[in-house]
């Protein structure tokens, strides 16, 4: 199983391309357990599919809407020791996350 995420291209400058493009890259040079896994690629005259890892337990953000029940104090900071675990992997390779959310 895999997630495909899909960007549509219409609209896209040379500079949104490119930041896609760097996007993508970033992918191809991660391998961390805290990282989502990229698998390819694909560019048609629409869209772009992303393929990735499916994270079968879905973002903090569907746990937290599916289950109506707030986090403890120990879940939190699993999941923020878990997070940040990943942003020390992506910082050593001198990258920058940007989007940081619940429902990443």
């Amino acid at each position: 199983i895999v997630a495909i995420k899909v960007i549509p291209l219409s609209g896209e400058d040379e500079e949104g391309l490119e930041d896609i493009r760097r996007e993508i890259a970033v992918l191809q040079e991660c391998s961390h357990p805290n990282v989502v896994r990229y698998f390819g690629s694909f560019m048609g005259d629409e869209y772009l599919w992303i393929v990735m890892e499916h994270c079968g337990g879905g973002s903090v953000r569907d746990v937290l809407t599916t289950s109506g029940v707030p986090l403890d104090e120990a879940q939190i900071a699993y999941l923020c020791g878990e997070a940040l675990k990943g942003l020390v992997y992506l910082h050593s390779l001198f990258k920058v996350h940007r989007d940081m959310k619940c429902s990443n």
